[in-house]
């Protein structure tokens, strides 16, 4: 049970990262 848990949590960050990422990204290309 605890490991599916911490998987969830680890997968949701990551997910976060990558939108952040992205969202960065964007920013920089609209500044541009």
């Amino acid at each position: 049970m605890f490991i599916k848990v911490f998987v969830v949590i680890l997968v949701i960050i990551t997910s976060i990262l990558l939108l952040l990422m992205a969202i960065g990204s964007t920013v920089r290309a609209r500044k541009k």
